[in-house]
């Protein structure tokens, strides 16, 4: 007849532990806080103004020791055992399983953005297998957001600028509303989505439908979070610093998540996701002991998402010499040279230097990381408008920008450094041949004063 449950129906593993911890809460203070109620009023009562009854104090030091030590040890060891019981609790709440799948939820006004492991996106909707662990890596874009799904019964602020993580196994099939439960502006209260359970093939075969949006390449296919962020990596420059395996300008990238690294601080810190994102956006807070802090900051640069997907490729990365001691100086004579790169249709014949090979093979090597064709002084210094100029160096030479120069610069880049700069670029010799060289030289000569 009464069809108004007080709370929603269970349908996730800890939602039954956290029901009855919630209802033994509430009996416990209503038996307690009832207790005190009737034995107030009944002293209200029977001690009114006016009653015959009889006030004298009869003094019992015992009984009243008695009485004053149980009304108190009663309550601490109460108190003791709900607070051990409530940890229990959290800890099963906030300690996912080994085996959890791993899905990455970024809060932005007013809208929840998800990315499976697959790359496909989806927005304010969440598709999870019924009895599988699923693990929730999240960060907000913006304000305080709170990803909260009553029916089981977890929440978790979501923060800017930190990750935050948040786990459920969902025990029945159907959907489930999904909230923000923190006020995030004006149009807070539209912030809401919904949660599908379903069987899992059913969530298989929802997944290779590709149903939502996903990441996509520059030909339009699909994409992985790892290759995504591959990708970028390329795109901006990082490759030119950070190699999986060989020590360079930066630290070897491969098989570093989850290792400990020490900082120039003495600091002692683990490789894990929020590192790896504040080593992307402030990178000169953290430097690896060792290290130039020389790295340009990708803060404004790249979206949480793109950060998400960079960390995705960066563990994904495998160093086949982990373990050994890396090399005290770089060692890029013992790099294998590096995969030509593919040039574009319109390349010139071999032997005639292209500036568009070399705007291409600029980008691959990593030059535009710290090089700047916009008259921005980054890392190094600018090269618009550079050729056939004079520049000074940090010997106090004077010498003119020219081929001969260049090439050197590239090969041998801490043999004449310019003045105002530190000696970080890392050579390429062994790593670009002549012709790769000259190709990257008519690209530098190409560009005029931006």
């Amino acid at each position: 007849m009464f069809d108004f449950p007080i709370l929603p129906r269970q349908a996730s593993t800890i939602a039954g532990q956290v029901d009855v911890y919630f209802w033994t809460l509430v009996w416990l203070s209503v038996i307690l806080g009832g207790t005190v109620a009737i034995i107030f009023l009944f002293f209200f009562i029977r001690y009114r103004r006016g009653s015959k009854v009889n006030r004298t104090l009869k003094s019992n030091e015992r009984r009243e020791r008695m009485i004053e030590i149980t009304w108190t040890v009663l309550p601490v060891f109460l108190a003791i055992g709900m607070f051990g019981w409530s940890t229990t609790v959290y800890f099963n709440m906030i300690r996912p399983p080994a085996d959890a799948m791993e899905i990455q939820v970024i809060g932005k006004q007013w809208m929840w953005q998800i990315q499976h492991s697959n790359g496909h996106r989806e927005i304010n909707e969440l598709h999870v297998p019924v009895n599988q662990p699923v693990k929730l890596r999240m960060i907000s874009q913006d304000v305080i957001h709170s990803f909260f799904v009553p029916a089981f019964r977890i929440k978790q602020d979501v923060l800017p600028g930190r990750y935050t993580t948040l786990w459920f196994n969902a025990t029945d099939v159907g959907e489930y509303h999904l909230f923000c439960a923190e006020y995030c502006g004006t149009e807070h209260s539209q912030m809401t989505g919904t949660v599908y359970v379903m069987e899992p093939a059913d969530y298989e075969a929802w997944l290779a439908a590709e149903g939502g949006t996903t990441v996509t390449g520059l030909e339009g296919e699909s994409l992985s979070p790892e290759a995504s962020g591959a990708a970028l990596f390329d795109q901006l420059g990082c490759s030119g610093c950070h190699k999986p395996d060989v020590r360079s300008v930066g630290p070897a990238l491969g098989s570093i998540f989850g290792t400990t690294v020490e900082l120039e601080s003495g600091e002692v810190v683990t490789v894990d996701e929020e590192y790896l994102r504040q080593s992307i956006l402030l990178p000169n807070e953290h430097v690896v002991k060792g290290f130039a802090p020389i790295m340009p900051t990708f803060e404004g640069q790249v979206t949480e998402a793109q950060i998400i997907n960079l960390i995705a490729y960066i563990k994904s990365l495998k160093n086949p010499n982990a373990g050994e001691a890396p090399p005290a100086e770089p060692q890029p004579a013992a790099t294998e040279a590096a995969a030509p790169v593919e040039t574009p249709a319109a390349a010139a014949e071999e032997g005639t230097p292209s500036a568009e090979v070399g705007a291409a093979l600029f980008a691959k090597s990593g030059c535009s990381a710290c090089h700047s064709v916009t008259g921005d002084t980054l890392v190094g210094p600018p090269l618009n408008g550079a050729f056939g100029h004079e520049v000074e160096l940090e010997s106090g030479e004077t010498v003119t920008v020219d081929e001969a120069y260049l090439t050197e610069s590239i090969f041998n880049p801490n043999a004449k450094v310019v003045k105002g700069f530190v000696p970080a670029m890392p050579p390429f010799a062994g790593m670009l041949s002549e012709a790769e060289v000259a190709n990257i030289v008519e690209y530098i000569k190409s560009l005029g004063d931006q």
